[in-house]
């Protein structure tokens, strides 16, 4: 008798778990066939491009009250206020609302408020290209979270995603990879608005119980340096010093590739990724690097990032 572990299901491109700012990447509903190659986020993005007549209604019996499109007339509501207000605080900071909204401007993206109770405060649903934000949430931490998924639909474009056409290994490393960026530029976003004047959104982001060690680290080597790029990269680096940051994407990474193999009854690969696959991942809004790459982190083995987080907890809790 065969005996399995309890199936998580990842339907979305980004769903968040536990209420903990937790994102995985996952652009395949369970509806959709695994062909398993990289570039499919070109398909991907045609596709959504020419979907206009999709049933919202599916998703959310009130739609019309609770999202938001580009260059469309919309429903008056509380909601949709909601959004506008997001993207006006969004666009204070320029240059990364620019880089961010130019992808889900050309993806026709709907941006929707979510009220029902999942344990999430965010996701992006690949089905209906909807970016959805939990209702509970005050406006600064929607903001976060708004610039959270913006990032990770910038990725999957860029051709960072889950796909059955690598080793297992290869793709918690990614995972670990696309999710220490998205934090880093979270916090150079919120770390720009508090120089600005906001500083609600910097102070939002320390709210967040497992990542504000990042922003901390961040604003240590923007003192220390003053360089972007560094402290940029030394959020990413810090992103790997948390045993349950760690931890909680190790094994959901490893469930989704488990079950989409058991779904598509397809074999394991055992392929690498090519040695530049990264290096196009840690792109600055202004388009220059700031070298994630390089990081050693960056190339380590999933099991080998575990134990080192799980050594760091240890030292940082030891008097």
């Amino acid at each position: 008798m065969k005996v399995r572990k309890p199936k998580i299901l990842i339907s979305l491109l980004v769903i968040l778990i536990s209420q903990s700012f937790i994102s995985i990447a996952s652009p395949f509903s369970k509806d959709e066939e695994i062909t398993g190659s990289i570039v499919e986020h070109n398909l991907f993005k045609k596709r959504i491009i020419s979907k206009e007549n999709v049933d919202l209604s599916v998703w959310h019996p009130h739609w019309k009250e609770r999202c938001y499109f580009k260059d469309k007339t919309n429903k008056k509501s509380a909601h949709t206020d909601t959004i506008k207000y997001l993207l006006i605080l969004l666009n204070k900071e320029p240059e990364i609302s620019r880089n961010l909204l130019s992808v889900t401007n050309q993806l026709n993206t709907i941006f929707c408020i979510d009220e029902r109770d999942d344990e999430t405060r965010g996701y992006y649903d690949f089905k209906y290209n909807i970016l959805g934000i939990k209702e509970h949430l005050d406006i600064f931490e929607k903001l976060i979270i708004f610039v959270h998924e913006l990032r990770h639909i910038s990725q999957f474009t860029r051709g960072y995603h889950n796909s059955l056409a690598f080793d297992i290994n290869e793709i918690i490393r990614m995972n670990f990879a696309i999710e220490a960026d998205v934090q880093a530029i979270v916090t150079l976003y919120a770390w720009r608005m508090k120089q600005a004047g906001t500083d609600e959104v910097w102070n939002a982001l320390l709210g967040f119980e497992h990542y504000s060690d990042i922003a901390k680290q961040f604003e240590r080597e923007i003192n220390l340096s003053r360089n972007e790029s560094r402290a940029t990269y030394a959020a990413f680096v810090q992103w790997y010093k948390s045993e349950w940051r760690v931890d909680k994407y190790f094994k959901c990474s490893y469930s989704w590739y488990v079950d989409m193999l058991d779904e598509t009854k397809l074999i394991q690969k055992y392929i690498q990724f090519p040695s530049d696959f990264f290096d196009n991942l840690c792109e600055l809004p202004c388009g220059k690097n700031y070298n994630c790459h390089k990081s050693n982190e960056i190339t380590e083995t999933p099991r080998n990032i575990l134990q080192k987080a799980k050594q760091y907890s240890t030292e940082i809790a030891s008097p």
